[in-house]
């Protein structure tokens, strides 16, 4: 099964912890989406984080198109909620808690943030999320799979494939518009609920040729 992850494109505000606020795209991150939607082959499903900045431009391209794949949406597909730094500008948390930020950038997986998902809770969400629309897919004989997201999630999964420390999530680049193919093969054996295992090879990772120019 291939399953491609689209990082949203450029948005027209400055948030450093954007998380869960409803940006909206800039022009430039409309058409980094529209680029990376035209450079894959058409999938039987598209599942899109419900946050606007995935599902618009989602919806406005996969809608009508002549494939007319099946469109959908989930909450957990969204990006890891920072409760009072959420949507926030790196000059805005520092002038509100300059000491917690400090924090932050020390101990980024243990610190509590208030109000915030904890980056625990968050890997959960996005494993369980992944796990259980691998078994749909699996199980309905669906071949390709779009998956409409953020770059944390992206992180996140990466980091699953290659059992890698928590610290490595920063050592990768994914752009406003990346574009993320995993190929996911069934070991077959039973797992929990009925499902099965799989096998998650990562095939590339491409960079948004217009994300330089996004600023």
């Amino acid at each position: 099964m291939r399953v491609d992850l689209i990082r949203h494109g450029a948005c027209l505000d400055t948030c450093f912890f954007r998380g869960q606020t409803p940006s909206q795209l800039s022009e430039m991150g409309q058409q980094q989406m529209q680029m990376a939607f035209s450079g894959i082959p058409c999938p039987e499903w598209v599942i899109s984080s419900t946050a606007q900045r995935c599902a618009g431009v989602t919806q406005a391209y996969y809608a009508n198109h002549k494939a007319m794949p099946t469109i959908w949406y989930r909450d957990a597909l969204q990006e890891r909620y920072f409760g009072v730094w959420d949507g926030l500008s790196h000059n805005a948390v520092k002038a509100l808690d300059a000491e917690g930020l400090e924090e932050y950038f020390e101990h980024p997986f243990e610190y509590a943030i208030s109000e915030a998902e904890s980056f625990e809770a968050f890997k959960q969400r996005v494993m369980s999320v992944f796990d259980e629309l691998l078994l749909q897919a699996e199980q309905q004989g669906v071949e390709h799979v779009v998956l409409v997201t953020h770059g944390g999630v992206m992180r996140v999964l990466l980091m699953h494939i290659f059992a890698l420390r928590h610290e490595a999530l920063f050592q990768f680049e994914i752009g406003f518009g990346s574009r993320m193919t995993l190929e996911c093969f069934s070991s077959g054996e039973s797992q929990g609920q009925g499902g099965g295992n799989f096998f998650i090879k990562l095939v590339e990772l491409i960079q948004s040729p217009l994300d330089s120019l996004s600023g």
